[in-house]
């Protein structure tokens, strides 16, 4: 069953094959068009299925020189151009998609899928505009496609322009109102623009829609997050992971809510992400910091020592924020560290990260320098923000009593 991520994540709208999708029978389908090919060298169909195969196997270099071929042997046929700039967008080789979009255009100015597949290179390359134009001449041709709707909604609300978006996915829900995905992206757009209520609603229609939707409940659970409703968060967390239990997402997000609640639960909740996701994960890293704070938060320092002594030279030591389990090791100081840290982002986070540990260190008023920078200047989007506002709303109730 496809998650409602993998249903985002796919590409609709690519040149299909005979090939039937389950994947055991790809290399069967290379077999049977490499009899052909053997039987008809200048069998420009072939080549093509055979480079749909190659791609469905994401072998994107053997796709392209079946592609290659196809074209010319039948440089007037728009569908090869097609499978090949999907091909090179795979590759991540954005001009060269745009290229051959541009010729399937050239070749058949109805195709809605090239304009699609260019709508969504431009989108990837962060011209939200031209991402926009393309889709809009996709809708032009195809006025009651629900999912086109939903893919300009999401190039909108990569732009940050939330109504536009949600209008685009107001036009989806209506042209298909039993669609749980659009429930879910929708609420996506109501919760980036801080309209917890909203997206709630949206995401309860997704989960009654489809009760198995695991993308819906963490997201739900992120919104109660937000609202300080922390138990209806840790049970969206918890159903999450019942239903996906190597659901890394669910786990980090379940401890981080408990890490807020200075639950030393979290400690067991940031290993189970490093259980799924190893040292090298994209989460990995920030477990680690995470951990290693709960642990000292609830008086277990041989805990944390422990923690940095086991992902010493296992952690990915380029990725961001690595500095900081660094500076945890006593290898760079505080300076040091604020230096690395460039953009807004990374500096939300030191400060965040500073305050937590020169706090567990007793140095409160430093502490409550660094969180007051990131309540003052930080981002509110990001998980420190809360992390340090809730510290300091800690604090000045400790102050009051």
């Amino acid at each position: 069953r496809r998650s409602h991520k993998d249903l985002r994540r796919e590409n609709r709208f690519t040149y299909q094959s005979p090939i039937r999708s389950d994947k055991k029978q790809y290399d069967k389908a290379i077999l049977d068009f490499n009899e052909a090919i053997r039987l008809n060298p200048r069998y420009s169909s072939a080549f093509y299925n055979r480079g749909n195969a190659w791609a469905a196997k994401n072998e994107y270099e053997k796709a392209i020189k079946d592609y290659d071929e196809a074209i010319r042997l039948k440089p007037s046929s728009p569908r090869a151009f097609g499978g090949r700039a999907n091909a090179w967008r795979m590759k991540k080789e954005y001009d060269k998609a745009i290229g051959d979009y541009d010729e399937v255009i050239r070749l058949d100015p109805n195709n809605s899928n090239a304009f699609i597949g260019r709508g969504r290179t431009w989108q990837v390359k962060g011209e939200f505009a031209n991402a926009i134009l393309n889709y809009d001449e996709a809708i032009r041709l195809h006025p009651s496609d629900s999912y086109l709707y939903a893919i300009r909604g999401d190039a909108w609300r990569d732009q940050k322009q939330y109504q536009k978006a949600i209008k685009d996915y107001d036009e989806a829900i209506r042209l298909k109102p039993n669609e749980g995905y659009f429930f879910s992206i929708r609420g996506n757009a109501w919760h980036d623009n801080k309209d917890y209520d909203n997206a709630i609603a949206d995401y309860n229609t997704a989960i009654r829609l489809d009760p198995e939707d695991g993308d819906s409940l963490n997201r739900r659970g992120d919104a109660w997050r937000a609202k300080k409703i922390y138990a209806k968060a840790i049970k969206d967390y918890d159903e999450a992971i019942r239903q996906y239990p190597k659901s890394a997402y669910a786990h980090y997000w379940r401890a981080m809510t408990l890490l807020l609640l200075r639950k030393p639960e979290a400690f067991d909740g940031f290993h189970n992400v490093l259980d799924l996701q190893g040292w090298k994960g994209n989460r990995s890293i920030y477990a680690v910091i995470n951990a290693q704070f709960s642990a000292r938060q609830n008086g277990n320092d041989t805990a944390a020592k422990k923690l940095l002594k086991n992902c010493e030279d296992k952690l990915d030591d380029t990725a961001w924020p690595h500095p900081f389990v660094r500076y945890l090791r006593s290898q760079i100081d505080e300076s040091e560290l604020l230096k690395l840290a460039t953009d807004d982002r990374t500096r939300t986070e030191v400060h965040c990260y500073l305050g937590l540990d020169l706090l567990l260190r007793g140095k409160q008023d430093q502490a409550v320098e660094h969180f007051k920078w990131v309540v003052s200047k930080g981002l509110q989007a990001h998980f420190e923000y809360e992390l340090a506002k809730a510290e300091l709303d800690r604090l000045e109730k400790a102050k009051d009593k």
